[in-house]
């Protein structure tokens, strides 16, 4: 399995299980997800759930929940013929400050046509998804 990329994000003032209950409801994301139309899940936020996004273009994609841990991680698969894609969210906490980790890995026979057409595209854009989720965490929260 080969890793497109990689980042980490370290924030102060959000909790893990804040940043885990917006990446749970999927239904949302198109809300710090600025490369989709909308997102669909029927059902619950666990393993072996399916849902779809809907690509700016028109296009969807569907994906399935592999790896689920509340308030700590979750990984996605996407399929392509002869190739799947995971993206890997991870949250750790320490001395009071959470870290995001997303993170991008292909894998199988044609990943290298796929990372080119798809998996790098989706790798180049985490940063603003992370920075999102965090200001959408923040401007959520009614002190």
């Amino acid at each position: 399995m080969q890793t497109v990329g990689s980042i980490s994000k370290t924030v102060e003032g959000v909790s893990a299980k804040e940043v885990f209950s917006v990446w749970a409801d999927v239904n949302n994301w198109h809300k710090f997800n600025h490369g989709i139309k909308y997102a669909r899940l029927e059902g619950d936020f666990v393993v072996g759930s399916s849902f779809v996004l809907r690509l700016p273009e028109g296009r969807e994609v569907s994906l399935k929940l592999t790896e689920v841990t509340t308030d700590k991680s979750f990984t996605d698969m996407t399929k392509f013929p002869l190739a799947k894609m995971y993206g890997i969210h991870e949250i750790t906490q320490e001395n009071g400050k959470i870290t995001l980790t997303a993170t991008i890995k292909i894998d199988g026979m044609l990943s290298f046509l796929w990372k080119k057409l798809v998996a790098q595209k989706v790798a180049d854009k985490m940063e603003d998804d992370l920075d999102s989720i965090v200001e959408l965490v923040k401007n959520g929260k009614t002190e």
